[in-house]
């Protein structure tokens, strides 16, 4: 049967990138600084008992004009902590129940329920799409990625605000150092001025599909003049 074509699945987190939420700017001055560096320790990945399962799958496209059955899934737990990451397969069937296409890719939710689309190469129009997944990927020890290269990279006027509202970018290196497949972390970076005072924090989830990413940014909003930034982070729990 014809493999689907990879496409990225966003459903509470993005693949392959950091997950921050961000913020508009107006292009302001650069400001250059160093940064700490932290782990998550070397805990394990959440430990719930729970699955990933994949529900409620709806054919939107039978057979669109590339050769794909394109289908709305879902992507739910079965317990109340995050279950990790899956590999999850998707196979597409006609009105016989035959199968006419298959499609695997790396699947994780951080918020169940999680909608998703999903396309998958087909051999002729499909009338159903199941979705099933394998164990958990994520089980490596430390349950961490390492940071380096933390830093203020720019500092930018925030759109509409006071002299002294301002978004700082916070710039780092990450490397999942449990070997495997990499885990979701929870985040939190502080930006520190001179003194070593906060004057600005925030929280995010970070997944890197292959493991490690160089050129990451955190938008942090900033009260005073930014020097310095602080990043720890821990195992996503749900």
């Amino acid at each position: 049967m014809p493999s689907g074509r990879r496409s990225a699945l966003v459903f509470g987190l993005v693949l392959a990138v950091a997950l921050v939420t961000g913020l508009a700017w107006m292009s302001g001055r650069h400001q250059s600084g160093t940064g700490k560096t932290a782990g998550a320790g070397d805990d394990q990945g959440p430990g719930g008992s729970g699955d990933l399962l994949i529900t409620g799958v709806t054919v939107t496209d039978a057979l669109n004009d590339s050769s794909q059955v394109e289908a709305q899934a879902e992507a739910t737990w079965s317990g109340d902590e995050f279950p990790g990451i899956y590999s999850c397969a998707f196979i597409a069937r006609d009105q016989n129940g035959q199968e006419v296409g298959r499609y695997e890719d790396i699947v994780a939710s951080l918020s169940p329920p999680g909608s998703f689309p999903v396309k998958v190469d087909a051999s002729s129009p499909a009338s159903s799409v199941e979705g099933t997944c394998g164990d958990r990927l994520d089980t490596g020890t430390p349950y961490r990625y390492d940071f380096s290269n933390v830093r203020v990279s720019s500092v930018n006027q925030l759109p509409g605000g006071a002299p002294n509202d301002e978004v700082a970018s916070v710039g780092y290196d990450a490397n999942w150092a449990g070997g495997g497949q990499a885990g979701a972390v929870r985040c939190h970076v502080d930006v520190l001025d001179e003194g070593g005072t906060v004057v600005g924090s925030k929280d995010f989830n970070l997944f890197l599909l292959t493991g490690s990413g160089s050129g990451l940014t955190a938008n942090v909003e900033v009260h005073s003049v930014p020097a310095s930034a602080e990043l720890n982070c821990s195992p996503f729990a749900g």
